[in-house]
């Protein structure tokens, strides 16, 4: 049997994959020559930087929730795959996709991939929280639709 798994501990993983975020949207910022890019990247690594407070402010104020499974470990097999395949997984070597990304359109890739896997996770978050925590987690998931705007605009 697979060990417990709850809200605390995806919320957890949540700072993780936002921390990584902000830490691949201010490498390419450092080093892309284009204006725009650097500013929309500085724009969405700040974001990241209040995704992280927002995530951490809800870790402090959560109750745990168990969601639904049709047999023990089966929520946590999906939310393990989720985290093992998003983007930036906490064990993600940001600076080396940073390194590999050559050009704006490259960069904006990778960040429109980020912020899907992001809301993917996100609303799996919502299976696991407080009811009175979700609307918070709608917030965020909204905040990541209106980043994948801005970048499907810049490219």
């Amino acid at each position: 049997m697979l060990p417990a798994f709850n809200g605390m501990d995806v919320i957890t993983f949540a700072v993780e994959i936002e921390k990584n975020g902000r830490e691949f949207y201010g490498a390419v910022a450092g080093k892309t020559q284009d204006p725009e890019v650097k500013d929309i990247f500085l724009k969405l690594k700040g974001q990241e930087e209040q995704h992280i407070k927002d995530f951490e402010q809800l870790l402090e104020k959560t109750t745990d929730h168990q969601a639904q499974e049709t047999y023990d470990g089966e929520y946590l097999e999906y939310v393990k795959a989720l985290v093992d395949n998003h983007v930036f997984n906490p064990g993600a070597d940001i600076n080396e996709l940073a390194e590999r990304v050559k050009t704006k359109e490259e960069a904006i890739d990778l960040a429109l991939r980020f912020e899907k896997d992001s809301i993917i996770f996100f609303a799996e978050l919502k299976n696991v929280i407080a009811l009175q925590s979700k609307e918070i987690i709608e917030e965020l998931i909204n905040q990541e639709r209106g980043h994948i705007r801005l970048l499907s605009q810049l490219k």
